[in-house]
């Protein structure tokens, strides 16, 4: 009989150390903040191989009559939002320097090697130059954060300025960037181009559109890397009057696919964010009357690779007020097939007190729950991601000792902070 208990316990031991025998551990939650005194835009957040995180943002560093001069800011953190180094670019000069250059950070991505390997990071935006010209900007820095080559790349199409706004890189053997530009000026409003991975020269570019598009910061290829993906929010005819845009390119230098657009003429629609949802994207965006400056909801909508609008996808969440501050500022989907919205909620009918907002909703479009996070004052989302042990992470700025800051949560799978 003793033998007996023995192998049971044994038995025991061994089927509770199989893996499905063994609880999922809760995500690691936190509240972080950086300020290094000067006023920081964040912009965007990556999480990296080391399970921590990447954050891109833009510091303000001096106004003049002729320009006014940011400094790209880089964080990285472990994956409890510890800071482990912070590097600027252009650094900040020495004593008795000239003047430096104008950059500013939009999209960042990580870089992988041919075995799937990250070996460093890869950020767009603009290099500023005056107060209206601006050059397509692209920087990459190592795992440490150092500057692969001293002067970042730049790019333009002749006389036009271009904002760097999205970048992605292909996972097939060239392993080759493509970048997506916001036309500044000119009858153009996109910027698309193949960037060879190791010269950072230009295998083709394209500008194309109609010079009313303003472009969110997110760009995805298919897992058949033949298309591109990109969205924002088109300007029909008239002043305060708007839809969603849904743009798919081909790989190459001719445009494929569709470029549509989605809404009503009986209010505006602007889109914020997308990502990959099923067999195709989700969008967030927000509504607001015809005629009106003021939003009144977030909504979201789903679209198929080919562009089709799901019948029934879209959902509207209103406001507590009527706000001038776009309220859709992000949108992730989840492992459990639901989406998670991002947004910024006014508190008050002045919008001098907002809030961070959180929407979480499940795979049939039905809102789960709401979370609400943020301090006195202005608080303003960026993005939101699913971290790689189940946990929410949110970027966005936030105001310390009148200085604003950037703002790092981590929440559980509920939005709670532990």
């Amino acid at each position: 009989m003793k033998g007996f208990y023995t192998a049971l316990a044994l038995l025991l031991i061994f089927n509770s150390c199989k893996e499905s025998g063994v609880p999922i551990a809760k995500p690691s939650t936190f509240v972080r903040y950086f300020n290094g005194g000067f006023p920081d835009q964040a912009e965007n957040i990556i999480e990296t191989a080391d399970k921590g995180f990447l954050i891109l943002a833009n510091t303000l560093t001096n106004t003049t009559l002729s320009n006014t001069y940011y400094k790209i800011k880089l964080i990285k953190t472990d994956a409890y939002g510890n800071l482990v180094w912070e590097k600027f670019f252009p650094e900040f000069p020495k004593d008795g320097a000239t003047a430096v250059p104008s950059y500013r950070g939009f999209g960042l991505s990580a870089i992988q090697d041919n075995t799937g390997a990250e070996t460093g990071y890869v950020i767009v935006g603009d290099q500023i130059n005056g107060i209206t010209s601006h050059s397509l900007l692209m920087l990459q820095v190592d795992k440490n954060g150092s500057a692969i080559n001293s002067t970042p790349k730049t790019f333009n199409l002749g006389s036009i300025n271009i904002q760097g706004v999205g970048v992605a890189q292909a996972k097939n053997t060239s392993g080759d960037f493509f970048v997506l530009g916001q036309v500044q000026s000119g009858t153009k409003d996109m910027f698309f181009a193949q960037i060879d991975k190791a010269t950072l020269d230009t295998v083709w570019t394209k500008g194309f559109g109609a010079g009313t598009c303003t472009l969110a910061n997110r760009l995805f290829l298919d897992v058949t890397e033949q298309s591109a993906y990109w969205g924002g929010t088109n300007k029909r005819a008239g002043a305060n009057n708007s839809e969603i845009r849904l743009v798919q390119s081909g790989f190459n230098s001719q445009i494929v696919g569709f470029d549509l657009n989605y809404g009503d003429l009986s209010y505006n629609l602007t889109g914020a964010d997308l990502c990959p949802y099923g067999y195709g994207y989700a969008v967030a965006g927000s509504h607001s009357a015809l005629g009106s400056n003021l939003y009144d909801s977030i909504v979201f909508t789903k679209v198929s690779t080919d562009g089709t609008q799901l019948t029934g996808s879209g959902r509207s969440f209103p406001l507590l007020f009527s706000q001038s501050v776009q309220p859709a500022n992000s949108i992730c989907s989840t492992r459990d097939g639901g989406l998670l919205l991002l947004g910024t909620i006014a508190l008050d009918a002045q919008g001098t007190d907002t809030d961070y907002y959180l929407i979480k909703i499940d795979a049939f479009g039905k809102q789960l729950w709401t979370k609400r996070q943020g301090g006195k004052f202005i608080d303003v989302g960026s993005k939101v991601l699913e971290s790689s042990d189940g946990g929410y992470v949110v970027l966005g700025t936030t105001n310390l000792a009148n200085v604003e800051s950037i703002f790092l949560m981590k929440t559980d799978q509920q939005g709670e902070i532990q």
